[in-house]
């Protein structure tokens, strides 16, 4: 029998991605018309995450404890879309003080928060450490996730 809250995370993480795809299109629509500032659909989606990922990391409960890495990591795709890197400090200070740990994590979350934190080690330029991230990704995505690796290889 499930829990009351089992159908929480799903229902969140399919929410969020569909929120993040609609401000992505905008975005490219943006781009298509040569606005300069197409970075704007983000700042929305940000404030709202920062919110939600604020309330899911101070969750005692543990239910929506699995939420907080994937809720970090849409949090660093939208700063790094709108090209606030400072942002992303405070989110990774915060996933470092959760008592979230590695193995409660999925394979995916796991990899694509190794990718922000190789792309900020980079902005930063920190290139050893961006490297063994970015290598330590690359290990770790699946063997027929070539779609993936060629992200990471680009």
């Amino acid at each position: 029998m499930r829990s009351q809250g089992s159908w929480l995370v799903p229902f969140t993480r399919d929410l969020v991605k569909q929120f993040l795809a609609i401000a992505h299109q905008t975005h490219l629509q943006l781009q298509q018309q040569k606005v300069y500032d197409s970075t704007y659909p983000f700042e929305e989606p940000a404030k709202v995450l920062q919110r939600l990922f604020n309330s899911v990391i101070s969750d005692r409960t543990g239910t929506k404890v699995t939420l907080g890495y994937f809720l970090g990591n849409q949090l660093f795709r939208c700063y790094f879309k709108m090209n606030n890197h400072r942002m992303c400090k405070m989110v990774f200070d915060t996933l470092a003080k959760s008592s979230i740990t590695e193995s409660s994590l999925g394979k995916a979350d796991r990899v694509t928060f190794e990718y922000y934190q190789a792309r900020y080690e980079l902005h930063n330029f920190h290139f050893r450490q961006a490297r063994e991230l970015l290598l330590r990704c690359l290990d770790t995505c699946h063997a027929n996730a070539l779609q993936q690796k060629r992200y990471l290889l680009d």
